[in-house]
């Protein structure tokens, strides 16, 4: 009976999940309690509009530096990640698991 009114206790969520919606998101319990307002969220958000504001105050002639930097930084981060996975431990069981046929 008391599983009943505690379902979250049989199956907790995973602890990644908890994090982004307890520390990141600080989600509140319901829309009758909604909570104070995320400054880090909001700096985050008000710094992008910044960087949008600046970019479109330069004009077009700044504008092809910016496409050049969004268009290769996400390569050179995919690259970077790459090469920190192959140095990780268990690299090569990890990659040959794909590889094989599943029965």
């Amino acid at each position: 009976m008391l599983i009943a009114h505690f379902p979250h206790l049989l199956h907790p969520p995973p602890a990644a999940e908890e994090y982004f919606t307890r520390e990141v998101l600080d989600e509140s319990d319901g829309l009758e309690e909604l909570g104070g307002v995320q400054w880090r969220l909001l700096l985050c958000l008000l710094a992008a509009w910044v960087i949008v504001c600046l970019c479109l105050i330069r004009g077009i002639k700044s504008s092809g530096k910016v496409v050049y930097f969004t268009a290769t930084f996400p390569y050179v981060i995919l690259v970077i990640l790459f090469f920190r996975a192959v140095t990780l431990p268990g690299w090569s069981a990890f990659s040959f698991s794909f590889d094989l046929p599943r029965d």
